[in-house]
């Protein structure tokens, strides 16, 4: 149980029996009318309000570094930064803390909100090859969860996501987001572009004749699976050698990941554990030089 107080300009503070306080902003439109009274840890003390005179305050600072964070992800990209304010006045955000190693999302999760992460590390988790080979990319905020999946037949989560150190998020209703692209060009051609980006990836790997050597099958997988290109990447297998995983002709496979760790495409922890240190582009390259004859 907890109380709640709502102020007039559109700031909900909600007031827990632990003590904590939980934010729900509707619009910055409070900036400009709200002063606020209280400690600095704006997360942890009781929120008190007067609608008075225009005044600059801590909560007018965290919008401002909020709006700037908003700026650095694809939907907002292109938008100027005095325009963001007005974008975002009539969606409901929802801000919150998670502690290190928590759960951002689950796989087979209902993916109903636009998840942003605002600062921090987290993963996200890819489960192939019935679970036997594991694919982590690994990013730093400002980055969002999910996007592609916020829409079609399938609207579940097709990985893990956690927090690898404390992360703040933002999060808001999918509808919201039609909303904020109906009403605005520039993110609908963002938005357009990333959904485009996303697709074409996968099909991108079979433009050459797809092989079932180990590069070939490094090209395809990375291309379904580690699809941002901004985060980094690791594969790790719980059975056996990642290169026997990717190809089942030995004396290839051997060869192969030599021939990634001489170019400095990949680096080994030890034989179950890789880092993909080249891009996409450059693997894709290297796998039309050097596949079999035909």
């Amino acid at each position: 149980m907890h109380s709640q107080k709502r102020n007039t300009c559109g700031l909900t503070a909600a007031r827990h029996q632990d003590g904590g306080i939980a934010q729900s902003v509707r619009g910055p439109e409070f900036n400009s009318r709200s002063r606020y009274k209280g400690c600095d840890d704006y997360t942890s003390q009781p929120l008190i309000f007067y609608n008075t005179y225009p005044v600059f305050t801590p909560i007018d600072a965290i919008m401002a570094s909020v709006y700037d964070i908003l700026l650095e992800l694809p939907m907002f990209k292109g938008i100027g930064r005095e325009h963001l304010p007005a974008l975002l006045a009539k969606t409901h955000l929802d801000f919150k803390t998670v502690s290190p190693c928590s759960s951002l999302g689950t796989a087979g999760e209902d993916c109903s909100t636009v998840r942003c992460v605002l600062s921090g590390r987290f993963e996200k988790i890819t489960k192939c090859i019935d679970g036997r080979l594991i694919v982590r990319e690994k990013f730093t905020a400002p980055a969002t969860i999910g996007l592609e999946n916020l829409f079609g037949l399938d609207t579940t989560l097709r990985s893990d996501f956690r927090s690898l150190t404390e992360c703040s998020m933002m999060e808001f209703p999918k509808m919201q987001l039609v909303s904020l692209l109906t009403g605005n060009e520039i993110c609908l051609i963002n938005m357009l572009n990333y959904l485009s980006a996303a697709a074409q990836r996968p099909s991108a790997a079979w433009r050459t004749k797809p092989t079932s050597d180990l590069i070939g099958n490094l090209q395809c997988l990375l291309a379904a699976v580690g699809a941002s290109g901004r985060g980094s990447l690791f594969l790790e297998s719980t059975s056996c050698p990642v290169a026997e995983l990717l190809c089942e002709d030995i004396d290839i496979s051997l060869r192969q990941e030599q021939d990634l760790l001489s170019m400095r495409l990949i680096e080994k922890e030890d034989a179950r554990k890789w880092k993909i240190t080249g891009t996409l582009k450059d693997i894709a390259d290297f796998f039309s030089t050097n596949r079999p004859s035909e």
